[in-house]
C-alpha cells in the first residue's frame, strides 16, 4: 500500500462530486488498484458502466492492473476480451503488457508467450522483462529460452537486467554453472561498455 494517506477521502470525494467524467473515474480507479484494491476497482467499473460512462484505453489499463495485481485471471481475460468486443477500443502495448504480465505472474508462461506471438506490435523490453521475470519466480527454464530468443531478434543483444536476470534464475534452479556463465557474460558486457 502506499504511504501517506488513504483512499477513503478521494473515495468521498468521487461520490460527493455531482458530476463525474472518465477522468473522474479513472483516478478512482487507478487509485484503488495502486492501493491494492482491485475488487473494488472492478466493481466501481460496473457501477461506471451502470452510469452509462463509456470507458476508454486508461481505464482498461488500470482495470488489468487491477486484476493481475490481486490475482483475478479469468476476470482479467474478460476484461481484455470484451476491450474490443463490447467497448470498441483496440487494444494498445499498454494493454497487452498488462496481459503479459498477469498471466506471467500466474504462471500462465505458456499462455503469455502465445499472447506475445499473436499481438500486432513487436514486444516492449518491459514486456519481455516482466515475461523473464515470471520465468524466474516460476523456475522456468523452457520458457526462459523461448524469452530470450524473443529478446534476441528485438535488440539482438541482452540488456545487463536480463543478463542478470537469467544468471538468478539458472541460480534459483540450482544450475550454479550456468548461472556463473550468465553472471560472467554480464561482467563483460558492463566491462566492455565502459
Amino acid at each position: 500500500m502506499p504511504n501517506g494517506g488513504s483512499i477513503r477521502h478521494p473515495l468521498e470525494v468521487f461520490y460527493k462530486s455531482p458530476v463525474k467524467d472518465i477522468y473522474c473515474w479513472n483516478a478512482i480507479i487507478s487509485g484503488l488498484t495502486l492501493y491494492g484494491n482491485g475488487y473494488a476497482a472492478l466493481k466501481l467499473f460496473d457501477y461506471m458502466n451502470d452510469d452509462c460512462m463509456k470507458a476508454d484505453d486508461i481505464t482498461f489499463v488500470w482495470l488489468l492492473s487491477a486484476c493481475s495485481n490481486t490475482g483475478f485471471v479469468q476476470e482479467g481475460c474478460d476484461v481484455f476480451s470484451g476491450l474490443e468486443k463490447d467497448c470498441g477500443i483496440t487494444p494498445k502495448i499498454e494493454h497487452y503488457g498488462c496481459m503479459v504480465d498477469l498471466l506471467g505472474r500466474f504462471g500462465l508462461l505458456d499462455c503469455a508467450i502465445k499472447l506475445i506471438e499473436v499481438m500486432p506490435f513487436e514486444p516492449t523490453e518491459s514486456i519481455l522483462e516482466a515475461l523473464l521475470s515470471a520465468c524466474i519466480v516460476h523456475q522456468d527454464l523452457e520458457t526462459r529460452e523461448r524469452v530470450i530468443k524473443l529478446i534476441s531478434t528485438r535488440a539482438h543483444y541482452l540488456s545487463d537486467g536480463e543478463l542478470m536476470m537469467s544468471a538468478g534464475l539458472y541460480a534459483s534452479c540450482g544450475q550454479w554453472e550456468e548461472a556463473k556463465r550468465w553472471r560472467n557474460m554480464m561482467n563483460d558486457a558492463i566491462r566492455y561498455a565502459y
